[in-house]
């Protein structure tokens, strides 16, 4: 990053995520299943048998790709939800078989994969610890979600998510520093988290980071946010569930140096699938037959959209919260001095 010292930032979450599922499935016993799943999937997918299996109630095979995020898990669940229907396939194109030789039928392979019991358990367990994983790649791809949340995912995986599970996600969580000052930072101040997972190493590199960067009224703020003093104490009670208004309310209350503080780490995404969306949408509005726009314009219909839909996205949460009066919270001559 060179020397733009005041610049926040921290590692995009849903890639990091998809490299985790990267990491499961590299696991040779594990990419021998999801090899095996490919097999019969692919199988399914020629068009006779494809055919067969949606006229029976099933649906069309999902392949894995590398290119394409949470694929493994799709593949992996698209096999099990058809399992049933493609058993029933498989036994009726056999039948008919024994009169019919041309008649399509999956390959002997497949057929015995589908009634192993013992690799349909292996399948079932592979899904089973790739559904966490792809649940944290698509909620991080969100554009509400911020590397706060992204953390209490993240820690959420790694104390509370499947035995096998753990120590995946904590190999792929030092690879990527997921736990970076940032992103610590922005969960601490979170009024709902507020670093309730972090250990004691953890919260001692946020408290060191956060005092190298605060000053005066400022750490001041910080010990009444810490302690549950005053304003805050007040702010807790109402149990404030957006970040945007919890600090909206702190800074009225005379903590705005925090306040500003604290929503500067809180603002940050957690992926850059927003600006990548950003990218898409800019490229819808100055197309091919709207290319005489000027920047200037295309930037405001860019903003505008991309306003809008955020708007509609986080409105419901905002409203809910800004719409309480703000003496609920105490009034002006309230202190955060201890009693």
């Amino acid at each position: 990053m060179g020397n733009a010292s005041n610049l926040l930032y921290s590692t995009c979450n849903a890639h990091s995520a998809n490299l985790l599922a990267g990491d499961i499935v590299s696991k040779p016993v594990n990419s021998k299943i999801m090899r095996k799943v490919t097999t019969v999937q692919k199988d399914f997918r020629r068009t006779g048998l494809t055919d067969l299996l949606l006229k029976a109630g099933g649906h069309k095979p999902a392949l894995p790709c590398a290119t394409r995020w949470t694929s493994q898990r799709s593949a992996g669940e698209s096999f099990l939800k058809n399992l049933s229907t493609m058993k029933t396939v498989t036994t009726a194109c056999e039948v008919e078989a024994e009169s019919d030789k041309d008649t399509i039928r999956p390959k002997p392979i497949v057929s015995s994969r589908l009634f192993n019991q013992k690799f349909v358990a292996s399948v079932k367990s592979l899904v089973d610890i790739l559904d966490p994983v792809a649940k944290l790649t698509n909620y991080c791809q969100k554009s509400t979600s911020s590397v706060a949340d992204a953390a209490e995912k993240w820690l959420e995986l790694l104390q509370d998510g499947p035995v096998a599970l753990r120590p995946f996600v904590e190999s792929r969580m030092k690879q990527s520093n997921i736990l970076n000052d940032v992103t610590l930072t922005a969960n601490f101040f979170h009024p709902i988290y507020r670093g309730k997972r972090l250990n004691e190493d953890q919260h001692r590199q946020v408290t060191s980071y956060v005092f190298d960067k605060l000053k005066g009224p400022a750490l001041e703020s910080l010990h009444g946010f810490t302690k549950g003093k005053g304003a805050f104490a007040s702010l807790a009670q109402k149990k404030i569930v957006s970040p945007k208004a919890f600090w909206h309310f702190a800074d009225q209350l005379g903590h705005g140096e925090l306040a500003t503080f604290a929503l500067d780490y809180l603002k940050i995404p957690a992926s850059t699938a927003q600006l990548e969306r950003l990218f898409s949408n800019w490229a819808y509005v100055h197309n091919d037959i709207r290319n005489r726009l000027s920047t200037e314009t295309s930037k405001k219909l860019v903003n505008t959209n991309f306003t809008l839909r955020t708007t509609d996205e986080i409105i419901e949460d905002d409203d809910e919260d800004f719409e309480m009066e703000g003496e609920q919270f105490g009034t002006d001559d309230e202190s955060d001095q201890d009693e």
